[in-house]
């Protein structure tokens, strides 16, 4: 293949033409060229962590709790248990409906989930659910589905809010126009309307006249129901011409009741029949609702879209806010009585499109200032222009390629998948500068026979390297290197690379003698290329234990490993087959004749000035010239550290071998650092201090041990670290026994307080269900989405916005510092009576959490018990017990109440029913219809539906006492009250029952106090709760249990599976090394480069979490602020950073002992004055290519460090190790030559 493009350029030329245009067709940010069609990668802010999961909802109107879970739910749930696939049953019986969640591994298509679902649905036995129960599966959609809420408001010419728009005229619209048209948007699984009131027409009967007149209220009913039909009677045809027969009777206004005849007239009466005005009075009025919705404390109507399963949320979005754009001029106007015009608009309130567009923006600068940075670095420390710009070509391609490798196999682009190619930036140029070297060298030696054989250039070591020991031999070594050349360029000027020889052209000789430069590069790239692929196969394997992952933690990054392991790939077709052939281009110039390094100075300040406009790490209110002289301190101290490095390292690796014993115990100190740092003191010294406690010592009383404890207490944990949304999900609850005019007014007023804070930008506040299967919640339960502003002003794309004397406006207060404290803020201003505590949570992130535990926080204990009476008992003594633990914040603890809602029960006496001849059946849709309404059709005017209820008056149904007067008609045409057939009664019962594979559960969360983490929670709670077990403090009734949910069972999982997979991959790199090297010492001198990053990351988490590390200003930034340091838990996340490091330690280590026992192999050293200087100069030899593998990865971490973007909450935790291990692996090359030659000098005579 190599040979084939090599020799076949034009080829190559168009390869390479249509990998840019693909690239630039599916990068998904917003590259509008204009020049190639779009068809981007999907994008979304993170992906999809839930489980697949299938609704099935039924509507069983009016109907208790109890009645919904006996008769509906419960059978349900026994029907789906057997589905293939399914994990979970968990289920919600409300009040008049049924939900019952199917939740599916991942091995089913959701459409083959659906369709076993509706088969099963199908083949429901008769009459196992009840009439008027009818099944339905909810949409096809992910538990992220709903993601555009929008809310119908009057606005002005101004576009500001103006008034003259009843809730129930806004539900209209809703219903008839905006909802149908987003409806039918590609893409769009269902739109559901929230808040607003539903128009009915209200039949309101008095029980005194139909006594009086001798009519049944099932009469009044039928009649109504009789009185709206339309016919049809076929056609008619007269002088040819055909005509539609239609008989019209429907219902299309109030007016059209008010003459239903209920009873024919009577000789009393004059023959004047009774019509249904003269026993009701109709009106028009709001149907009962479940559900409001108010926006900063003003009752609202809106909606919400939910996007199908699979589809691109970011185009979805697009195609909703142009269709809103399109059906806007269409909504009514009004002018008011003030003169001024209030035009319906439709506003959204949660665009989840603003998330995705910050978050690939993070990325998105992210990458780009790695780019800059790595180009600017190459360009530094290699100093040849033409390699540099082979490179600069090789970055941005490597990463369009693997966009075409995301779009093609479904890997959607987000905040985590786009880290895996931040991360690997470092591997990828690394390959670029194998084979520019290579050539490079090849070039210098083109006289000889055998170039690339007869040198022993990087890459030729590093191809060495890869080679079996026993069969390389050793020719060239005495030639200089490009490494070796660098070194002697420090000490001689006259060195040829010292004058800038890199760029010059080869010497001359006859042509005859000379290969041509097509065999240079072909040579020089099949010498390297099993090299890059070796190197490749190390990286990937590095990497295996992403993809076991399993759970949310399994899916949150295993579209990292993917997008990491496509841009390796990317690079390697790229090194082998598209940079030699531009090679042949770019070496053919000669550039003796242009001020190369004029050019290169000129191009490296063209970096650093865009670094400096664009990165701004000084602060995004510094200046320009703040921003260079910041960008050029680091870089100076970054690049000149390694170029002290190269320069004296003969003699650091002297001053190592004369003092072995004190350099050993450097890398244990590093090591018990590392320890320290990860398992803390007290973990460390536990063996010793329990051997001291059983002699009687009391070791852990000492200041000494309890001032180091609390020095090093080790790591927290965190599963992972909370996507910062730019909003809030407050969720507290009120007591069951209240109403939804209660606690609509107790939102209004929170919501209200909350609006006032500065930081607040929009609140939203939600009770009940919107009218969809993906909404159960109880009017009981509040759900307010609260908007905070930015920290500084910005535009649409979330540049900061300077004011007119260049600086930048916080809109933040002094005091508000992080998102944390605006939180504290709402957490005061939510502070009511009657309204419970919650925890902080954020949008997406809420509904992960409900779809896995069924709660609303990230830690609660899941209760399960045989009835409601034992559950309920059980929840409030766990509760009453959390509240009284250490660790937990006791106003956060709130136990779910199983048997809290008021309930009226109407129960009639059987024997009195059977001696007045009265069939139960009679007496319940009496009662039905009088107080609950019976819906006895639709009046359809134009595309609304307006429904038509009968019931009785509200002054007959609103008390105890006026219910049991309600006549109940018996067989012999005699009216009986009901109260005189039935126990009317106050009790108690359920608001909601919820069950998990049918059994009866409830929940109690509660939310850790500041700074305790939530795996140190868990094991304390389970610890304590066994304790009170034991003590008899807390009794766990018969057939009751209790489970911890949460972030805890998460951590958990997560850290067992790593615990199996972590040593394999280990495992699996050390027969890797071990098959090639042939040597367990060997092998074991390559891992050794693996436990100094090890230390050095752990070190560094250490150091990030300590008040006075880098807690200085420096050009008028504080550098803590601008590094993001502070304490990082130890979470998944940070287990990725240190994957990313143990491939690159193993390179390196690989690189420097290959040449070692190459070296020795070839030279025989007979003693130990022979044995030092061999390694010494091989050491040499290669240090420069580790050091630059080190800087380029190092800066190429600092934008991600200094990104406060959304997503960079992800990127950091796994940042922070890679930094301190690489800082790290500047020890390698002094440990491996140290560990060589001990080793060596034991086989010596």
């Amino acid at each position: 293949m190599i040979d084939f493009f090599l020799k076949n350029r034009l080829y190559t030329v168009l390869l390479l033409v249509v990998l840019l245009g693909l690239g630039l067709s599916t990068v998904p940010f917003n590259w509008q060229t204009g020049l190639i069609p779009r068809s981007p990668v999907p994008v979304d802010a993170i992906p999809n962590l839930g489980d697949p999961q299938q609704i099935v909802y039924t509507e069983w109107a009016g109907h208790s709790p109890q009645d919904v879970e006996d008769q509906v739910t419960y059978p349900l749930t026994t029907q789906l248990l057997g589905l293939e696939g399914v994990k979970t049953v968990r289920s919600h019986s409300g009040f008049g409906f049924s939900s019952v969640t199917l939740l599916f591994d991942e091995s089913m298509d959701s459409q083959d989930q659906r369709a076993q679902i509706l088969e099963k649905l199908a083949s429901l036995p008769r009459n196992l659910l009840p009439d008027g129960a009818e099944p339905s599966l909810g949409p096809d959609a992910t538990a992220l589905g709903q993601i555009f809420w929008y809310t119908l408001q009057g606005r002005d010419d101004a576009g500001a809010p103006a008034a003259g728009w009843d809730l129930h005229e806004l539900r209209t619209l809703q219903e008839t126009l905006v909802k149908p048209a987003l409806s039918a948007i590609p893409g769009v699984a269902e739109v559901a309307s929230v808040g607003g009131q539903v128009r009915e027409y209200q039949i309101e009967v008095d029980p005194l006249l139909l006594r009086g007149y001798g009519i049944t209220l099932t009469q009044v009913a039928e009649a109504v129901r009789q009185s709206n039909r339309d016919v049809g009677a076929r056609t008619l045809e007269l002088n040819r011409v055909e005509y539609l027969i239609r008989g019209i009777g429907a219902v299309r206004s109030v007016e059209d009741l008010r003459s239903v005849v209920l009873k024919e007239g009577t000789e009393a009466r004059r023959n004047i029949p009774v019509v249904l005005e003269d026993v009701a009075v109709l009106q028009q009025g709001p149907a009962t609702r479940r559900g409001a919705l108010s926006i900063n404390g003003t009752e609202a109507t809106g909606g919400v879209v939910t996007l199908r399963a699979g589809e691109n949320p970011a185009t979805v979005i697009a195609a909703i806010k142009d269709e809103i754009t399109r059906i806007a001029p269409g909504l009514p106007k009004r002018t008011l009585h003030d003169g001024q015009t209030s035009h319906v608009t439709i506003v959204p309130f949660y665009d989840r499109s603003e998330l995705i567009r910050e978050t690939l923006g993070t990325l998105e600068e992210a990458l780009s200032l790695q780019v800059l940075i790595t180009l600017l670095v190459v360009m530094v420390m290699v100093m040849h222009l033409r390699s540099s710009l082979l490179i600069a070509i090789l970055l941005p391609l490597a990463v369009w390629i693997s966009f075409i490798w995301m779009r093609a196999t479904s890997v959607d682009a987000n905040v985590v998948a786009l880290a895996g190619i931040a991360i690997s930036i470092g591997t990828v140029v690394d390959m670029g500068i194998v084979l520019t070297e290579n050539i490079l060298q090849h070039l210098r030696n083109r006289n000889t026979p055998e170039p690339g054989l007869e040198s022993s250039s990087h890459s030729q070591d590093f191809l060495d390297s890869k080679a079996s020991p026993e069969n390389t031999p050793e020719p060239g070594l005495e030639s200089s290197s490009h490494s070796q050349d660098f070194l002697d360029s420090q000490a001689s000027p006259d060195s040829q690379l010292s004058q800038g020889s890199l760029d010059s052209q080869p010497s001359q000789a006859s042509p005859d003698s000379q290969p041509s430069l097509h065999t240079i590069i072909r040579r020089a790239t099949r010498e390297v290329a099993p090299a890059i692929g070796t190197a490749l196969l190390t990286t990937i394997v590095s990497f295996l234990p992403v993809f076991m992952l399993q759970g949310e933690e399994g899916r949150l990054f295993t579209p990292l490993a993917f997008t990491k392991t496509y841009v390796l790939l990317s690079a390697l077709l790229i090194v082998l087959l598209l940079l030699p052939t531009l090679a042949t281009f770019f070496f053919r110039v000669d550039t003796r004749n242009y001020p190369r390094r004029t050019i290169l100075l000129t191009a490296a300040g063209i970096l650093v000035w865009l670094l400096a406009t664009t990165w701004q790490p000084a602060g995004i209110d510094a200046s320009t010239l703040r921003n260079l002289l910041f960008i050029g301190l680091i870089l100076a101290l970054v690049l000149g550290t390694f170029r002290l490095y190269l320069r004296y390292y003969r003699n650091m690796l002297h001053l190592v071998l004369q003092y072995r014993r004190s350099f050993l115990l450097s890398i244990m100190l590093l090591l018990l650092a590392g320890g320290l740092s990860w398992l803390g003191f007290p973990r460390i010294v536990l063996p010793v201090t329990t051997l001291a406690e059983r002699a009687g010592l009391s070791v852990t009383e000492h200041a000494w041990y309890q001032n180091t404890s609390a020095r090093f207490p080790g790591l927290g944990r965190e599963f992972m670290p909370s996507l910062d949304e730019g909003a809030f999900l407050l969720m507290p609850t009120t007591l069951p026994h209240a109403g939804l005019e209660e606690t609509l007014d107790l939102m209004q007023q929170m919501d209200r307080r909350i609006a006032e804070i500065p930081e607040v930008k929009l609140v939203a506040g939600k009770i009940g269900r919107a009218e969809t299967a993906l909404d159960p919640a109880p009017i009981s339960m509040f759900e307010t989405l609260i908007l905070y502003h930015p920290e500084f002003a910005s535009d649409e794309k979330g540049r900061p916005i300077p004011d007119e004397n260049g600086n930048l406006r916080r809109l933040w207060r002094e005091h508000i510092r992080t998102p944390d404290d605006i939180w504290l803020e709402i957490r005061k201003a939510a502070d009511l009576p009657g309204i419970t505590s919650a925890p902080k949570l954020y949008p997406i992130e809420t509904r992960l959490i409900m779809l896995q535990t069924g709660m609303r926080a990230t830690m609660g204990l899941r209760v399960e018990a045989p009835d409601l009476e034992t559950l309920d008992a059980f929840s409030l003594a766990l509760e009453s017990l959390l509240r009284q633990t250490d660790g937990v914040r006791a106003a956060s603890v709130y136990a779910d109440r199983a048997l809290s809602k008021p309930y009226l029960e109407i129960e009639p006496n059987r024997a009195l029913l059977a001696q007045y001849g009265l069939p139960m059946a009679d007496v319940q849709q009496t009662i039905q219809t009088a107080l609950g309404g019976e819906l006895t059709g639709y009046s359809i005017e134009g595309r609304e539906r307006v429904p038509i209820r009968v019931r009785l008056a509200r002054s007959w149904r609103n008390h105890p006492e006026t219910i049991a007067q309600t006549d109940i008609p018996t067989p012999s045409g005699a009216f009986i009250p009901l109260g005189e057939l039935a126990d009317i009664r106050y009790t108690t019962g359920p608001a909601a029952i919820r069950s998990e594979n049918t059994f009866l559960t409830s929940y109690v969360t509660f939310e850790p106090e500041e700074n305790q983490s939530a795996s140190d929670l868990g094991r304390h709670l389970q610890n304590t709760l066994a304790d009170a077990i034991q003590s008899g403090q807390l009794q766990v009734p018969e057939g009751a249990r209790y489970q911890l949910e949460g972030e805890f069972l998460q951590q958990e999982r997560a850290e067992k599976r790593l615990k199996l997979i972590l040593p394999a991959t280990l495992l699996i790199i050390i027969l890797l090394l071990y098959r090639q090297f042939r040597s367990a010492a060997l092998t074991t001198i390559i891992f050794s480069s693996i436990l100094v990053v090890w230390a050095g990351g752990f070190f560094m988490l250490w150091l990030f979490g300590q008040p006075w590390f880098f807690d200085v200003h420096l050009f008028g930034s504080h550098l803590r602020d601008l590094f993001h340091i502070g304490e990082i838990q130890l979470s998944v996340a940070v287990w990725i950073g240190f994957l990313a490091l143990f491939g690159i330690a193993v390179d390196d280590g690989v690189i420097m002992t290959t040449y070692l026992e190459q070296r020795w192999k070839s030279q025989s050293p007979r003693s130990r004055a022979e044995l030092i200087p061999m390694a010494t100069e091989a050491a040499m030899r290669r240090v420069r290519p580790c050091l630059m593998t080190t800087a380029t990865t190092i800066l190429a971490l600092l934008p991600i460090l200094t990104s406060a973007g959304k997503g960079s909450e992800l990127m950091i935790p796994m940042a922070v190790p890679a930094l301190g291990g690489m800082i790290a692996l500047l020890i390698s090359p002094l440990f491996i030559p140290f560990l060589y030659i001990t080793l060596k000098e034991r086989s010596l005579p």
